[in-house]
């Protein structure tokens, strides 16, 4: 009799087990995929000067927006709040709301920093600050406030940041918002006074919209150069998410450019720049640092050199922040007026 075999399965149920436990394997294997990122909220600044060109791109342009900043008041030593001409305009913020946008109107410095410091150093005057700004924003039933003190003496360090974050509980206690312009830096210190006022991490942690200025790397009495080169903002984006969660911080992009002759550059819009393109017929060029429009002209003898970010290159720039700095809030614009159609076709393609 021949010995007894062993016990074997069946072929084919052996590969269906085979391939369940495959797919089991694979399955649990199965990363989640990741969410979509968001979209980049938008936020723009609206000037009370160049008025007409200002509204008209707010009411073109309204519905790219999640946030409008006017441009509204002033901060007095004593305290006291300033408005400008045609502030608490009522047709702008009725356009506003229809479009669901948060509004936090601007507090300006006029880029008088001692002012500010002293205001910040009394106890009375800025308590009393603090009680006009949250008036304001009861009163006008406002989303929040804006503040843009800039310029201020390294000295007033500690009493910028006790400021904001007496402001900012007040705002908080009643369910509003404070958001802060800022001045860029790669580091703490900064490359002069005005950023070495202001400690990103204390007050980062105090504003709910941390709005970085990543404009004028050449400005106004330097040698001509880029507004913001791709290299220069993702630096200042770093140390940024290295100061305070990326989700407040946003990316502050130019409309601007400088004109400089004589040593001197004179700010203008892209309206403008067209203007001199179609009088002086230049060659133009594309700044290889920044993506920006930049040519040469001659007037009355002097030599001009134009450099601004047309819609290309603000699209680099939003497309950076996009691809290196994907969490953070989003981007604010500086400033409406001026700009062209392209440059919000860009930042809706990029957004």
């Amino acid at each position: 009799m021949p010995p007894k075999s062993k016990h074997r399965i069946p072929w084919p149920p052996l590969i269906v087990l085979w391939i369940v436990m495959l797919l089991t394997l694979i399955v649990s294997r199965r990363e989640t995929p990741p969410a979509p990122l968001r979209r980049f909220q938008v936020s723009a600044w609206m000037p009370y000067w160049d008025r007409p060109r200002a509204v008209a791109s707010f009411a073109a342009h309204a519905a790219d927006l999640d946030e409008i900043n006017f441009f509204w008041y002033e901060a007095q030593s004593d305290g006291r709040l300033t408005a400008f001409s045609g502030a608490e305009n009522s047709a702008l913020l009725n356009l506003a709301r229809s479009h669901d946008l948060r509004v936090l109107p601007t507090i300006m410095n006029n880029f008088d920093g001692p002012r500010i410091a002293a205001l910040l150093a009394g106890d009375k005057t800025r308590a009393a600050h603090i009680r006009a700004i949250v008036d304001l924003v009861e009163r006008m039933n406002y989303d929040g406030i804006d503040l843009d003190y800039e310029a201020l003496p390294a000295e007033a360090r500690d009493d910028l940041s006790a400021f904001i974050e007496a402001l900012a509980a007040e705002l908080h206690a009643r369910g509003k918002l404070l958001s802060m312009a800022i001045h860029p830096k790669t580091d703490d210190n900064g490359t002069w006074h005005g950023p070495r006022a202001q400690d990103w991490p204390r007050l980062g942690a105090a504003v709910d919209e941390f709005k970085v200025m990543v404009y004028d790397y050449h400005w106004s009495t330097s040698p001509p150069g880029p507004i913001a080169p791709l290299d220069w903002i993702d630096e200042v984006l770093i140390y940024a998410e290295q100061c305070l969660p990326p989700a407040k911080v946003w990316l502050g992009l130019p409309f601007y450019g400088y004109d400089w002759s004589d040593q001197k550059g004179k700010g203008l819009v892209w309206a403008t720049a067209q203007e001199l393109i179609k009088e002086h017929q230049p060659l133009t060029d594309r700044d290889p640092l920044s993506g920006e429009l930049n040519f040469s002209y001659t007037e009355g003898g002097t030599r001009h050199t134009v450099y601004i970010p047309d819609a290309r290159a603000i699209a680099a720039k939003v497309h950076l922040a996009r691809e290196r700095h994907p969490h953070i809030a989003g981007i604010a614009l500086w400033r409406l007026g001026g700009e062209s159609a392209a440059h919000w076709a860009s930042i809706r393609r990029e957004r």
